[in-house]
């Protein structure tokens, strides 16, 4: 017990500084883009020299070989896809290029988004905890055994389709095994967020291991409907237990933050907000500006600091962008930060219609509970004639 509160309190034990100043911390790119930039540099510059010698280079070379490196990143995230379904896990997002489809409450949505940090993505929920470790791995490791699939596909169709075709390496199939091969390679080198960087996590680090799969956990009981202050508080505290600023640090701050924020134990909530907000140069743009608009909601809503509110809403990049829920949200808050309950009023009826309009599943019927919960917690504010 008395580890569980030193964990617990070590969350709030260095101040907010962050939260309190009201400004996000510059944007720091990570060296994993640099290293994909150039790794596609170099296999463009292979490609290059096989195509002219093999006396196949024409003017749509270089389209071909952008068409190809994009089968080749889908094929990438289609065996991601197929090996999560594989295991039970359950869809979230997927994407490639600026290509995104995404389930949003329940709602499969496209968008275009440039905002990411890879060629391609693959998001997932895990329905259930049991041998999680030996799951996540077959669906991390789906990806790269897609694309060598890909390669051993195009050798041996080589060979038994059309010897003469694709046997040259100058030719289109040719060059998709050998995109796709440099793909997988480089998605395998444990390097920041990558493939091999989660697999050697799973397989070498104890801690690394244990935050991954505390905070996929946690995703699995979200996903369940479980409220978030009811979330098994062992796998928060695991998925917490090493801080290091990295983005696997925020994802796993990020759900600390919503248990704590749903217990309303502000002090809590506030410290693993903080460390959310110190993981956001290493971020994309949407992510910052989630974390933004969070710490706006909690400096109305928690902190009753209507001017440091302001001062986060003037770090949101692009407003618009959030989801209609959520920029209802931050109203809400602010509202309730300058004391205009009918404001806050209003704003709550605007969210409870977008609510009620979601699908009926678990997850949505946690978010409606605890919608209905806080215009409870604005009338009793109200009917005291303070603030929250």
């Amino acid at each position: 017990m008395d580890s569980v509160l030193q964990l617990d309190k070590a969350a709030t034990d260095n101040g907010t500084p962050i939260l309190d100043s009201g400004v996000l911390p510059d944007r720091i790119r990570g060296g994993l883009p640099k290293a994909v930039v150039t790794g596609l540099v170099i296999g463009l510059c292979l490609m290059e020299i096989l195509a002219l010698g093999a006396g196949k280079w024409d003017e749509q070379w270089p389209a071909i070989f952008l068409a190809l490196l994009i089968l080749a990143t889908g094929i990438h995230e289609v065996g991601h896809l197929i090996a999560g379904w594989a295991v039970g896990f359950s869809f979230v997002s997927f994407q490639v290029g600026p290509v995104c489809f995404e389930r949003e409450y329940g709602v499969l949505k496209m968008r275009f988004s440039f905002d990411q940090l890879a060629l391609g993505h693959v998001g997932m929920f895990a329905n259930k905890v049991r041998q999680l470790r030996r799951r996540s791995l077959i669906f991390i490791a789906g990806g790269p055994a897609a694309n060598f699939v890909t390669v051993i596909l195009v050798v041996f169709g080589s060979h038994v389709v059309s010897k003469s075709a694709t046997s040259d390496p100058g030719t289109v199939a040719g060059l998709l095994a050998a995109i796709s091969l440099v793909l997988a390679m480089i998605s395998l080198v444990p390097l920041g967020w990558t493939d091999g960087a989660i697999i050697e996590s799973l397989l070498c680090d104890s801690f690394a291991a244990r935050r991954y799969l505390c905070t996929v956990a946690l995703g699995a009981q979200s996903n369940k409907g479980v409220r978030a202050r009811n979330w098994k508080q062992s796998w928060v505290r695991g998925a917490t237990c090493t801080p290091d600023n990295s983005r696997n640090d925020f994802y796993a701050s990020w759900m600390a933050y919503l248990a704590a924020n749903d217990r309303n134990d502000a002090d809590l909530a506030a410290g693993y907000l903080e460390r959310c907000l110190s993981a956001t140069p290493f971020l994309t743009r949407s992510l910052r500006n989630l974390v933004a608009q969070e710490a706006a909601v909690f400096s109305g809503w928690f902190r009753k600091d209507s001017e440091l509110a302001d001062k986060w809403v003037l770090q949101l990049k692009t407003r618009r962008s959030l989801r209609p829920l959520l920029q209802t949200r931050l109203e809400v808050a602010i509202s309730c930060a300058q004391r205009d309950f009918e404001g806050a009023e209003m704003a709550w009826e605007n969210g409870l219609k977008l609510v009620q309009q979601l699908p009926t599943t678990p997850s949505n019927q946690a978010l409606l509970e605890s919608w209905l919960e806080w215009r409870t917690e604005i009338q009793q504010c109200q009917a005291q004639g303070m603030p929250v």
